[in-house]
């Protein structure tokens, strides 16, 4: 095949690929809209340090010297910064610690998929170098697998999990065409303006797009931050090779929010409603007008729910 020729395969594939993202027909693109903010929108005052790990070095953000412990890990293509808000709310009263996944934001590119395990085992990694005992987990897709991991094979280390619009489930047939395209996409066209808005136009609710047209904008740049080549593992790890969590979430003993977007076309919220039904005392919030990622189209919603359960697991636990 000429360059010519491959030059063309990719821009028809965009093409495509775009039309489907725009139509919200890709599952597996789901965090995608995560990468609204920019690596480097994390606050001023917090403390960026690389610690080793099985998956490489992970760029660890921390804030709050005192208070409990509130870990966030982010959704895949985004970063620690779509927290940005609830940091501000909460750096005064608790220690906050922050990661990006392998692949994103400041951490190492990876070279080789990985399991949701080892992310889970990689988290214990960091708090054993960081000194912390305890935490309550917040999981953003892509972080609320790895928390739900996380609480299952490190119990003793969870106060509590707030796990947001995240995919719990994995189709009994594996992943489907969508979900590879969209691998495939960030591999090879994930860092161009079309992809990036045709994903914008997927996850983001209109009326917040319409109303927040400096986010979007950072949302599209954000996508040519990544190392594409890293992206695409990451993609093909957490969307196409991992296991379905549903066997898992009876073993959870800590207390768990989960929480939908009511907009959020990619997992319903009545599906998410059906896997905390799974849980023993589990709380299920839907938040209405929110699409993929509620931590930053609806922060000041996310934000008050945090701030409750936080309260009440900060007092609960020994």
């Amino acid at each position: 095949m000429t360059d010519l020729q491959l030059t063309a395969l990719r821009r028809g594939a965009a093409l495509g690929l775009a039309a489907m993202l725009a139509q919200g027909g890709a599952t597996a693109a789901q965090s995608a809209t995560a990468a609204a903010a920019p690596a480097n929108a994390e606050p001023t005052t917090m403390t960026t340090r690389l610690v080793p790990t099985q998956l490489g070095r992970l760029a660890v953000h921390t804030a709050g010297d005192s208070g409990p412990v509130v870990l966030f890990w982010p959704a895949v293509f985004s970063d620690s910064s779509i927290y940005r808000a609830q940091v501000e709310a909460l750096r005064g009263r608790y220690r906050l610690v922050l990661i990006d996944g392998p692949g994103f934001g400041r951490s190492d590119a990876p070279t080789r998929p990985f399991t949701m395990e080892a992310c889970a085992d990689a988290a214990a990694e960091v708090l054993q170098q960081l000194d912390v005992q305890r935490v309550a987990w917040v999981g953003t897709s892509w972080g609320g697998i790895v928390g739900v991991h996380f609480a299952v094979r490190h119990p003793q280390k969870v106060r509590g999990l707030a796990l947001m619009n995240t995919p719990f489930d994995m189709p009994a047939e594996g992943p489907g065409f969508s979900d590879r395209m969209v691998v495939w996409g960030a591999r090879w066209i994930g860092n161009t303006d079309l992809y990036a808005n045709g994903v914008a136009r997927s996850f983001f609710p209109a009326a917040w797009r319409d109303s927040h047209p400096e986010e979007l904008a950072a949302f599209v740049a954000a996508f040519k931050a990544p190392d594409p080549e890293g992206m695409a593992v990451a993609g093909r790890s957490v969307l196409l090779e991992r296991a379905s969590v549903l066997p898992l979430l009876p073993q959870i003993k800590a207390p768990i929010l989960v929480v939908a977007g009511g907009d959020d076309r990619l997992y319903p919220a009545p599906t998410l409603k059906a896997a905390a039904e799974r849980i023993a005392g589990a709380s299920f919030v839907e938040i209405p007008a929110s699409g993929h990622i509620s931590a930053m189209d609806r922060p000041d919603r996310v934000t008050a729910l945090l701030e409750r359960e936080l309260m009440q697991w900060s007092q609960a636990a020994p």
